[in-house]
């Protein structure tokens, strides 16, 4: 009997499972061992184990299970069980409600992992993750055999994901057991994903091996020696990605040097609390896309990334002419986000930004700026002579405020553009220079497909990084139609929103 695909519903399995089957014939149980781990598979942890009370041939089934996976519900149930039992507890705080897992369910969960991990007889798994807040130092001993539980069993993948929630336990995190001694002789461990631990650099003798296929690494809340970072990079020449996000360093500069690296985020990192993260030093001879976002405070930048092709979310301090220098340096980029804070810098005075041709970015083909200042329309146009191949473009000005003062629109040029298809301007409220722009746009920039101007920007402090929008638009999209077809300008690739 060949294994066939099962479209019944978690639910639906678990009423398989418990339903009596003492009847004249088990028929569920004659079904192929692949059949049977798929159905243990599509149920949690401690529902699969009561698969065990079936039948013998159960009791021995769920060794073939190869993704592991314990969190708070898979091991003891619904929210509504962990009410019943004592384990979650409801906090009045303010008018809100806070539900804490309370410190008997902590030792339960620790002991039911371990009598898992004990009583497993699976000779191979292809994951392993255990997500619970507030694991720390102090059941060290227990989460070190998990881990090298998980290794030895030939782990694909390891998330080990204990939120650290503010107040609680602080400065005693668990530190990743590198320094342990791993009984294997082979390694599949290839994605680590790390919350909320230590990472410090053990003894230089330690066994780097089971570490060393690693494709991807992710250490998010955490505090990373970077002796320790260092190391890893050398010695894991197949890593492909690394995220640290809202990571703490031990230096006042990071730099990350590796011959094998395509992918790196940067978000929400600093140093520790007697030194500033001044300095960051790319040496990535393969990195591709380069994600920095609210770095505390911003730092400087060396990069030798000879194939680096996408920045994103590149928070600069300085104004646009500053970051086109810099970026300028990266003569093989296509894709740029960049958040500008100021849009002067100390070499302009009063209109305009004349980039000098060193400065042009050629193989820049899109371009996405969110501008958190005033907004000045004539860096706009120096962008665009300073990347001839641009093909997008999007502007999004926070916090946009209207400016009746017209006394400068004659000065505005003339400007056209051989290759820009799409342009967007978010943060509209109908100012002259925005009527303006669009319409020298849409006169002279032959290859334009479509001008966007929308009212809309992103406000990353409102709840789920909600839209905003200037309440003076209406008037404002009202006076851009009305100027555009007083001069005749034809109005097919123009979009309001």
């Amino acid at each position: 009997m060949g294994c066939t695909h099962l479209e019944e519903s978690p639910l639906t399995v678990r009423c398989v499972l418990h339903s009596d089957v003492k009847g004249k014939r088990d028929y569920i149980s004659e079904l192929p061992d692949c059949i049977l781990s798929y159905i243990q598979s599509m149920v949690s942890m401690k529902d699969m184990m009561n698969t065990c009370a079936l039948s013998k041939r159960w009791s021995n089934l769920w060794h073939l299970r190869r993704d592991l996976n314990f969190d708070v519900h898979n091991v003891f149930g619904s929210e509504e069980e962990l009410l019943d039992k004592g384990y979650l507890a409801i906090e009045k705080v303010y008018e809100y409600s806070r539900k804490d897992i309370s410190d008997v369910c902590k030792d339960e969960f620790i002991k039911r992992v371990n009598q898992f991990v004990k009583n497993f007889k699976g000779i191979m798994i292809d994951s392993f993750m255990v997500k619970f807040n507030n694991l720390n130092h102090r059941h060290s001993k227990n989460i070190d055999e998990w881990i090298k539980f998980a290794i030895s069993r030939g782990v694909g993948r390891i998330d080990l994901l204990l939120y650290q929630e503010p107040g609680h336990y602080k400065g005693t995190r668990y530190t990743f057991p590198f320094g342990l001694s791993f009984e294997c002789k082979s390694s599949r461990l290839k994605h680590m994903h790390l919350v909320g631990c230590k990472l410090v650099c053990p003894p230089s003798n330690f066994d780097i091996f089971p570490f060393t296929n690693l494709k991807s690494l992710v250490l998010e809340r955490s505090r990373v020696d970077v002796k320790l970072l260092t190391t890893l990079l050398s010695n894991c020449l197949l890593l492909e990605e690394l995220n640290l996000e809202s990571c703490k360093v031990n230096s006042s500069s990071l730099k990350i040097v590796s011959s094998s690296l395509c992918h790196l985020k940067l978000l929400w990192c600093e140093a520790s609390k007697d030194e500033e993260l001044e300095f960051i030093s790319l040496d990535c001879l393969k990195l591709t896309s380069f994600y920095s976002c609210h770095m505390n405070p911003s730092p400087s930048f060396s990069m030798n990334t000879p194939i680096l092709k996408t920045i994103d979310h590149f928070d600069f301090p300085g104004g646009i002419y500053n970051a086109f220098s810099f970026f300028a340096t990266v003569s093989t980029l296509e894709i740029l986000n960049l958040c500008i804070y100021y849009n002067c810098c100390p070499c302009c005075s009063g209109k305009g930004i004349s980039i000098p041709l060193q400065t042009t970015l050629e193989n820049l083909r899109e371009l996405n700026l969110r501008v958190v200042s005033q907004f000045d329309i004539w860096w706009i146009l120096d962008v665009l002579k300073a990347s001839p191949f641009l093909q997008k473009l999007s502007v999004m000005i926070e916090y946009p405020s209207f400016d009746a003062n017209e006394t400068d629109i004659d000065d505005l040029p003339m400007f056209s553009h051989d290759e820009i298809k799409v342009i967007e301007l978010g943060g509209c409220v109908g100012n002259w220079y925005e009527i303006e722009f669009a319409m020298n746009a849409l006169k002279y920039i032959h290859t334009l497909e479509r001008i966007v101007l929308s009212p809309y920007w992103k406000d990353e402090m409102s709840p789920n990084n909600g839209q905003q929008c200037d309440p003076s638009w209406p008037n404002g999209r009202k006076g851009i139609l009305e100027k555009l077809q007083d001069e005749g300008i034809e109005l097919d690739k123009l979009v309001l929103l």
